[in-house]
């Protein structure tokens, strides 16, 4: 869903190990070997979309504009109720609205980011 969702900009991969593989061709990988080559990679982003992941903190820490996808039970950092967080500024936090339901939180993205591509 994020690849469709993504689908027209211009992307790069940061996953490392399981799933990397399952990127499509048009999403260009990065070196990654270290946590520095990482945060070269987020901090050539305009923006970095991922899930509770230590990509989604790092991006946030750098103050590099984060749009995280969060289940319907959330880990504690994103258990206040909205779409931002008290931890990172620069982030926004899309939420799964029911279980299982992954759709939503895409389809947000989605809208996003055609009013992203427009401005």
């Amino acid at each position: 869903m994020l690849f469709d969702a993504v689908k027209g900009f211009d992307c790069i991969s940061l996953q490392k190990g399981e799933g990397e593989q399952h990127k499509p061709d048009w999403v260009r990988e990065v070196p990654l070997e270290t946590w520095g080559d990482t945060a070269k990679a987020i901090a050539s982003c305009d923006l970095v979309i991922s899930s509770c992941t230590a990509i989604a903190h790092l991006a946030g820490g750098m103050g590099v504009q984060t749009w995280t996808i969060v289940p319907f039970i959330p880990y504690y950092l994103w258990s206040l109720k909205g779409n931002k967080t008290p931890h990172y500024d620069c982030m926004t936090l899309f939420r799964q609205s029911t279980v299982k339901n992954w759709i939503t939180p895409f389809e947000e993205i989605a809208e996003r980011l055609e009013e992203y591509r427009e401005t």
